[in-house]
Parts: structure tokens; sequence; C-alpha cells
């Protein structure tokens, strides 16, 4: 089975282009941009809708300004229908702060995404949560920059918390297909 994921999130990310941004990717993956602007959002779309916009974006605006659109686009589905409740929910059961996201986002990936494997967090500590995620499809390592970007996105959680915070690939191992992310922040 593919890997998948909802069609709001990658929505999310084109919504934050300007119009000539948009015509510019619509060129570039035409097919593409149209199978996920005609999505409905809560359709499940191939992982690999979403990993060639990635690589589109990243080569036509650069990292820095890729890696913070996918942060910012994911701070939007946060806000969606979808994961509104499971958000208010964990902030309701864990306790205000990013650790009760990331511990949250282990438990309920697969309300987001399908077929992409397991996820843990591992170590949660005061300003740090690590999450490892096993069992991940080959195309995540293939593709270049979908682990940055997919640390990026799970960024957003900082902004939704209000705290200053980073995220990172700590360990990849291709052969095992699996990795883990690390997640640090301190209070603004």
């Amino acid at each position: 089975m593919k890997p998948k994921m909802r069609a709001v999130v990658t929505q999310d990310v084109i919504a934050l282009l300007s119009e000539d941004q948009k015509t510019a990717l619509r060129d570039l993956a035409p097919d593409t941009y149209d199978q996920i602007v005609n999505a409905r959002a809560l359709d499940f779309i191939p992982l690999e809708l979403d990993m060639e916009i990635s690589r589109k974006l990243w080569a036509s605006l650069g990292k820095k300004t890729c890696l913070g659109m996918m942060r910012t686009g994911t701070g939007a589905t946060m806000h969606h229908p979808i994961a509104r409740p499971l958000v208010k929910g964990a902030l309701r059961f864990f306790g205000i702060g990013p650790a009760a996201l990331l511990k949250t986002y282990s438990k309920t990936a697969r309300v987001i995404m399908r077929n992409v494997g397991k996820f843990k967090a591992v170590s949660v500590n005061d300003h740090s949560v690590d999450l490892e995620w096993t069992e991940v499809p080959s195309s995540v390592f293939s593709s270049g920059i979908w682990v940055d970007a997919f640390a990026a996105s799970f960024e957003s959680v900082f902004d939704y918390c209000n705290v200053k915070g980073t995220g990172q690939a700590l360990f990849l191992d291709k052969i095992s297909q699996s990795l883990t992310l690390r997640f640090d922040w301190a209070e603004i």
C-alpha cells in the first residue's frame, strides 16, 4: 500500500504562495499541482505528490523559504477541523506545550497520514522530544529533502505554543527504515 497524506496539508502550503508563485509551480508540475488543488481537503493523496511539490518549492524558493512555508502551512492545518479537536484534546490531556502536541502526533498520525510507518515519542523532557519514526517509506529517504521538510512541518507546534524551537533529523537508518527527529525549544 502506498504512503498517503491528507490533501489539506499540501493545500495549506500552496495557499501561502503568491498568485505568480502558484502559476510558476503549476507550470513546473501541472499534473501534480492539479491533483492536489482539486482534491477535497480530507482526501488522502499519494505522499509522492507532496514530495514533488516540496522539491519544486525547494528548487524555486530555496531551502529556508521552503522550510518556513512547511512550518507555516502545517500550522494552518492545526486549525483545520480535522486536526483542531486532536490539538485541543492533547493540550487538555497532556498540558499546554510542544511536548503534548508532539506526543499526541505519535498516537494520531494516522488521521493525517496513512501507510507511512509508526511514530513514537521515545524521549520527552521539559524542553525536548525525540520522535522515532519506524517503517519509514523508502521514498522519504530517496526524496533528498523530505526529512527536513517533515521536521520543519512539526516545528509549527512551537508557533502554536508560542515558544522558540527547532526540529532536526537526529538519526537516519535507511537499512532499518527508521529515523529519529529531535525537537528542542525554549520559552520566549
